[in-house]
């Protein structure tokens, strides 16, 4: 009877124990290292979403200007999104291929950014500005998310899941003018730090509305332009385009990008956003490999199963602190360049990866999901 009972308790310890192991490590689950993106052929180019010129009524940025800050901050595309105007959709504002980086025109309007649009967008609310954004053959980013009320939107692409102008809004603003003021002067590319806090409230709704449907995140840099105390100018565009980007993953070949390339790859989450104090931005890679193929971020997995196993890999250029995320509740994590973890079901998977600088965990890499169904 005792003997009995023994073997009893131990089994159900087992099992409770495989209950809550959570995710197993790659090499117990049996399925083979999903390709990685530079294997796919995939490469990643810095991107700039959200940016004003002096099209906008808030902004005095020339072409000449944005360009030569684009090639000083290594940036590759531009998406232009300057406040409607009668001639920010005009021969003036920056289109094409100019000093070897690609020019989107779009605009911000109604609570969204509208990229690679050819008409003034003139919806009387956000629903109809997406629409409209969208029967040009664009795409619709929600702007602001702090702003919004109503998330039964449809038709949009994504949304900004960090905005640099957003972070500043729970700021004292003579607080705010102090602190970057002083920070400034101790290092000017580190002054933006002054402010900086993590896009929790953003990474919450992003995660609730990825449960519902596919949702892109990318990063808003808000760039203007125009913050000056005295003869200072706190925010030149080659800071806030070093400070955060938008990162596509794109076929790897040489020479300026194309719209249609930057397009495909927005449109299907193959991007990530990078925050550049902590780290390099490049080349990030999150991939998995089910029974029935392999991913990259922004693709779908189908399962045969509830408990079929899906193996993940994230690999970062440098050493950080590595979560991966399903419905965006942490479920595995390690501190290296590789995670490497087989989980069992759908779900909604993404990563982010922290590191430290200057005594403070940042963020620095947030990827785009895998959608596990």
């Amino acid at each position: 009877m005792r003997t009995a009972l023994l073997i009893s308790c131990s089994a159900n310890v087992a099992l409770l124990a495989f209950a809550f192991a959570g995710p197993l490590r790659a090499q117990e689950a049996g399925l083979a290292p999903p390709p990685t993106a530079a294997e796919m052929g995939l490469a990643a180019r810095r991107g700039i979403l959200h940016c004003h010129s002096h099209l906008s009524h808030d902004s005095k940025g020339t072409p000449e200007r944005i360009v030569e800050a684009c090639r000083a901050a290594g940036v590759d595309f531009v998406a232009m999104t300057d406040h409607p105007s009668p001639e920010s959709l005009s021969e003036k504002a920056l289109r094409g291929v100019h000093g070897g980086v690609l020019f989107l025109a779009g605009a911000e309007t109604k609570q969204i950014l509208a990229v690679h649009i050819r008409e003034k967008i003139q919806g009387p609310d956000t629903q109809a500005a997406i629409r409209q954004a969208t029967d040009q053959g664009g795409l619709a980013f929600l702007a602001h998310p702090e702003e919004i009320e109503d998330w039964s939107l449809e038709g949009y692409a994504g949304m900004e899941i960090y905005n640099l102008h957003s972070d500043t809004k729970d700021e004292d603003k003579g607080h705010l003018a102090v602190r970057g003021l002083a920070a400034y002067f101790e290092d000017p590319e580190t002054c933006y730090l002054s402010f900086f806090d993590p896009p929790r409230e953003f990474l919450a709704r992003w995660d609730e509305l990825g449960k519902r449907r596919r949702v892109v995140g990318i990063a808003g840099n808000d760039a203007h332009e125009n913050i000056r105390l005295g003869r200072i100018l706190l925010d030149p565009y080659e800071r806030t385009f070093r400070f955060v980007a938008t990162m596509v993953l794109v076929p790897d070949r040489d020479g300026p990008l194309d719209e249609a390339t930057v397009l495909a790859a927005l449109a299907a989450g193959r991007c990530y956003v990078a925050f550049g104090l902590p780290g390099p931005a490049a080349p990030v890679s999150f991939t998995a490999r089910a029974a029935r193929g392999t991913a990259a971020m922004g693709d779908e997995l189908s399962l045969s199963g509830l408990r079929e196993s899906v193996r993940f890999r994230a690999e970062l250029p440098e050493e950080g602190r590595i979560v991966l995320l399903r419905d965006g509740a942490a479920v595995a994590e390690v501190t290296g360049r590789t995670l490497d973890r087989t989980c069992e079901g759908p779900g909604v998977y993404r990563v982010e990866a922290y590191r430290a600088f200057r005594g403070r965990e940042l963020p620095w890499i947030l990827t785009n999901p895998i959608y596990v169904r």
